[in-house]
């Protein structure tokens, strides 16, 4: 396995010590190899794979939650929409600016019924 370093370019430029290093990523280079008992296109005979090696550990990375699904389930018949609208108002009230869709059990749009099976908060902040 051969390893490499490529220099890392940017649209607009970062200013950089001129003591430094310009900033690059490291590598690792295999041959591309098609998995289990599939017979491998023309087009990806002889490939190379790049494998960029990051170091996590390098970065200071915290954890945003983006997207939510969960089950509900109501005692009487009601319209997705109208738990749409529920859900946005309980949210509006608590400061959020997530976004909500509401679907079936099936995620079927324009669902009437006592379950609903698809509600997603596609930006939630706690």
């Amino acid at each position: 396995m051969k390893v490499f370093q490529m220099p890392l370019h940017f649209v607009d430029e970062p200013l950089w010590p001129s003591n430094m290093e310009p900033p690059s990523l490291q590598y690792s280079a295999a041959l591309y190899e098609v998995p289990g008992d599939v017979n491998a296109q023309p087009v990806l005979r002889d490939r190379t794979l790049l494998t960029p090696q990051v170091d996590l550990n390098k970065y200071r990375c915290k954890a945003v939650l983006d997207w939510i699904e969960f089950r509900l389930e109501t005692k009487g018949t009601h319209q997705a929409i109208n738990i749409q609208r529920f859900a946005e108002t309980i949210l509006d009230s608590d400061g959020s600016s997530s976004s909500v869709y509401v679907s079936g059990p099936f995620r079927q749009s324009h669902h009437i019924g006592p379950k609903f099976e698809s509600l997603n908060l596609d930006y939630f902040h706690s």
